[in-house]
């Protein structure tokens, strides 16, 4: 299989204004939260100006994030300064 004929997914519906692809529908923390995947070529992803989604090259990780900012606003309703 060539580049450009690999199956790659993408979303459809409420997600459209998303501007990228999956390599994987079932590794990709970002495609298993997705709605109605469909399926095309890498081809004509990127012809539709889509890119590869940054989690599926490993170059954003976002199951590993920094919420402290999320708590200490929590915290700080709760009066627990």
């Amino acid at each position: 299989m060539t580049d450009d004929t690999q199956t790659v997914y993408v979303s459809r519906g409420w997600s459209r204004r998303k501007k990228t692809y999956h390599l994987n529908k079932h590794d990709c923390p970002s495609a298993v939260k997705a709605h109605n995947l469909q399926e095309t070529t890498k081809a004509e992803a990127e012809q539709r100006g889509l890119r590869e989604c940054k989690s599926c090259t490993r170059e954003y990780n976002n199951t590993n994030y920094d919420n402290s900012y999320q708590q200490a606003l929590k915290a700080a309703a709760r009066g627990d300064d």
